[in-house]
């Protein structure tokens, strides 16, 4: 390899259909995921799971939830000009 391949001029050149799917809904999910984390994490913390099991559970829930909630806010037309 040369170092010509370290410096393209395109910062990723692989792009991943999920990542390009997220761009328009980054700022929403930003916005709206601390409400889902801050209660999945209260959800879980009774039960006595490993903690790997435990953050898969909140991660993926978080993500879902707020992604959801981010396409269904931006159907409105006055939020979707703000997220």
């Amino acid at each position: 390899m040369s170092p010509r391949d370290f410096t393209s001029s395109r910062p990723c050149a692989t792009r991943f259909a999920a990542m390009v799917a997220a761009v328009p809904f980054a700022y929403g999910v930003y916005l709206l995921h601390y409400i889902f984390i801050i209660w999945l994490q209260y959800a879980v913390y009774d039960y006595s799971l490993p903690a790997g099991v435990k953050f898969a559970i909140v991660f993926a829930g978080t993500l879902a939830m707020s992604w959801a909630l981010t396409v269904m806010l931006r159907r409105i037309s006055v939020v979707a000009g703000m997220i």
